[in-house]
């Protein structure tokens, strides 16, 4: 999906591009609105239905939060469209680039019923299934823009019309999916499902992502374009998409829908040190990879967001550089939230999410002062605040979050000073800005690696093993970052 973003930006006018960032908005903005704790109902409790439940249990459980998704998904496009004309004049979408809202409502209805499908078989443990239909929407999206390019027909409406058709595939692929694997099922029905507890944790569930919609990055890009204007968007929703792209790449959101359903296994049956000690290694990981993403953009700085973008923005480095503090930021957060999800705890996430006003305000007021570079500082500092709230709550429950703060540190350190002694000679040899951009990254890479085996290996004994058992075919190069034995 990142390719899209950096083919779309300069292959689309400048406002056409901000348009469809808006387009992209509003299907953020709708997806926990839809959801309202059905989706966290899901993958909290489908796997034991699936293992535990019975086979009339199983079916009536994906038959009702099917429908229900639907009626809510159906509903939430409705008021969309009904609203749209005063929604659009907020954002001053006037011109030639306003969008196709009965078309906009399709792909919204279409994406988000094909995201309740492939949830469904991550959540069933289908991930083979699962991955193709979701990628299956990116990479059609790239092909139709390419082709529309090549043949002179590229436009918004277009591209939107591509996208509906290439939507509604994957929807009705992944209910054929999720059909299939259901049929195959044999729960051994040793445990009867508790419909009163599935209901109210989908209360508290609904609650939390209720609020936590304030710093949804839907309604933070749809805020930017008021504050911001549309042109000025355009350099800001390009690099919240960057933001939204690592964020799925980081190591605790990677294997979310994987680790989820047997943390949950392992809490009933009364391992909580093992899911503690699941968390502190997806937290390390986290941390692990914020290092790398922030010392590539610290010694890539302007010249890296160029070559990115296409863009030339006074300040597009240091707003690049804040928003890249986001990604760690809301994994960390995300993490917290699935443990205490985990724990049982789904109305303390419902409480915490009340932090998510910060940064929708702190957007407004920064943006307003100091533009692009405010906006991004703005949106880092609210969800910074959310997430560290998040993690000290989950470190106080009874079985908490095995944190490694100081290897995390040590860690830490290590970037810093191998990013700095870049920068500083990068500077001071005034070098062409294309060798400090491809030299200074891979130097970094490299040197970052060399010192984390050699210096400080970041990962124990025990916690590689638990990595062996989430990826044993991927995992013996992570054997050089174990800490040996002395």
């Amino acid at each position: 999906m990142i390719a899209f973003t950096l083919l779309s930006i300069r292959l689309l006018s400048t406002r056409e591009f901000a348009a469809y960032m808006v387009f992209l908005g509003l299907v953020e903005l709708a997806r926990p609105l839809v959801s309202l704790g059905l989706v966290p109902m899901m993958q909290q409790f489908l796997p034991e239905i699936a293992m535990r439940g019975t086979k009339s249990e199983l079916r009536s459980f994906l038959r009702w939060s099917l429908a229900s998704r639907v009626l809510l998904t159906v509903a939430v496009a409705l008021a969309c469209l009904l609203g749209w004309q005063t929604l659009a004049a907020w954002l001053g979408l006037d011109g030639p680039e306003v969008l196709p809202i009965g078309l906009v409502c399709g792909v919204i209805v279409a994406t988000l019923l094909a995201d309740y499908s492939v949830t469904a078989l991550e959540s069933l443990l289908q991930q083979q299934l699962a991955q193709p239909i979701r990628a299956l929407l990116p990479l059609g999206k790239i092909l139709g823009l390419l082709v529309l390019y090549g043949s002179g027909h590229l436009d918004l409406v277009t591209l939107l019309k591509v996208e509906l058709g290439i939507a509604i595939l994957c929807a009705l692929a992944g209910e054929m999916a999720v059909s299939r694997v259901v049929s195959r099922l044999q729960p051994d029905g040793s445990v009867k499902v508790d419909v009163r507890s599935m209901l109210t944790f989908a209360w508290h569930m609904s609650g939390a992502q209720t609020l936590a919609t304030m710093s949804n990055p839907g309604l933070i890009r749809l805020i930017a374009t008021r504050a911001l204007g549309l042109d000025a968007m355009a350099p800001f929703a390009f690099l919240q998409q960057l933001v939204l792209y690592a964020t799925r790449f980081m190591p605790s959101v990677q294997f979310a829908n994987l680790v989820r359903p047997m943390l949950v296994a392992r809490q009933s049956l009364g391992a909580g040190a093992v899911v503690s000690s699941a968390g502190g290694l997806l937290w390390k990981m986290n941390v692990m990879a914020a290092l790398v993403i922030l010392g590539v953009v610290t010694v890539g700085g302007d010249n890296l967001f160029r070559a990115l973008s296409g863009l030339s923005i006074e300040g597009g480095g240091w707003a690049f550089a804040a928003m890249m503090l986001i990604p760690p930021l809301m994994a960390q957060e995300n993490l917290a939230s699935t443990l205490l999800q985990v724990y049982r705890r789904a109305s303390v996430v419902r409480t915490l999410n009340l932090l998510a006003a910060i940064a929708p305000v702190a957007v407004v007021l920064l943006a307003s002062q100091f533009g692009l570079v405010g906006a991004a500082i703005g949106l880092a500092a609210g969800i910074g605040v959310q997430s560290v709230a998040t993690l000290w709550v989950v470190s106080r429950t009874e079985s908490g979050i095995a944190i490694d703060l100081t290897g995390a540190f040590r860690s830490g350190m290590l970037a810093v000073t191998v990013a700095g002694a870049l920068v500083v000679a990068g500077t001071a040899f005034d070098l062409p800005s294309a060798y400090t951009l491809i030299g200074s990254v891979a130097l970094f890479m490299v040197a970052y690696a060399v010192l984390l085996v050699h210096v400080a290996p970041p990962l124990a004994e025990g916690e590689f093993a638990l990595i062996e058992r989430l990826m044993p075919r991927r995992s013996a190069w992570l054997r050089l970052f174990v800490q040996r034995a002395h």
